[in-house]
């Protein structure tokens, strides 16, 4: 077993000296167990999508024996998508979507009903799905009007943008 081996297969090249020291203080047989473990370990960080810089030290992983860690070789699980209308900037990234933009004096709940009326194919006539409300909206804001109004909501995340909503 050589450290040149080693090296090659451990997915991160930092601190090459320290880490052929940890190689030489190993025994022949621990040498031998991380060669045999090694492309496990690289398989793992794969599958869990770990990025370069949490990947340990070569010379950390040696010096710790991490090779003799068990592994958890499951897919990392997906974060489902947050909903359009979890957030204001979902909702109005939404409106521009399906090319509704908000009405002046419109509060944020009322321009989710109406994208939600869109969406479903809903009229006027008839009742619309009703939207959670997020939790976003700070209860000082829902005691001074019910709900924010959405232009004031549109100047607060478009600085800069001219105010004509």
């Amino acid at each position: 077993m050589s450290f040149d081996e080693f090296w090659e297969a451990y997915p991160r090249h930092v601190a090459k000296k320290a880490a052929e020291k940890a190689w030489r203080r190993l025994a022949l047989h621990e040498q031998v167990a991380v060669m045999d473990v090694i492309q496990n370990h690289c398989e793992y960080w794969r599958i869990k999508e770990t990025d370069k810089e949490f990947i340990p030290h070569p010379a950390t992983w040696l010096n710790q024996g991490r090779w003799e860690d068990e592994l958890d070789l499951t897919p990392k699980q997906k974060k489902p998508p947050i909903p359009w209308y979890s957030t204001d900037q979902l909702t109005l990234a939404k409106g521009q979507e399906i090319g509704l933009i908000p009405r002046p004096g419109e509060t944020m709940p009322e321009y989710r009903q109406r994208i939600s009326q869109h969406l479903t194919g809903s009229g006027t006539e008839t009742r619309a799905v009703q939207v959670p409300m997020p939790s976003e909206v700070s209860v000082s804001e829902t005691r001074r009007v019910g709900f924010p109004r959405l232009s004031d909501i549109l100047k607060r995340q478009i600085p800069g943008k001219p105010e004509t909503v």
